[in-house]
């Protein structure tokens, strides 16, 4: 399985609602998804963080190259800066042990 990891920051206060909007659109698309075995969200230390774990690869990007999450990554940019760590495992990680694996091996994105 794949596994992602997010952890998003917003540029300015302003920028909340926009986020806010794609970033609830996006993460129902992903609870949709086909090949999407888990999606969760939470905010930790002000930093919005997503885990979710694909079937595989194609699954994951399939997701990520369309619908609302397309249309997010289009005004991104604009809005937050982020990393991202993708990663194979056998089990969905813990919060704990995700967010260690983002602080460790995280990208800009």
């Amino acid at each position: 399985m794949i596994i992602v990891v997010t952890g998003l920051n917003l540029k300015a206060p302003w920028h909340c609602p926009r986020f806010v909007w794609h970033a609830s659109r996006s993460f129902g698309q992903a609870q949709k998804s086909n090949g999407c075995l888990s999606a969760a969200t939470r905010k930790v230390d002000g930093v919005y963080h997503t885990i979710t774990a694909w079937r595989d690869g194609p699954a994951m990007k399939g997701f990520a190259k369309s619908g609302a999450h397309f249309e997010a990554e289009k005004v991104f940019a604009q809005i937050a800066t982020g990393r991202v760590v993708i990663y194979q495992a056998e089990v969905v990680p813990d919060w704990d042990n995700a967010l260690d694996i983002w602080k460790r091996d995280a990208r800009e994105v």
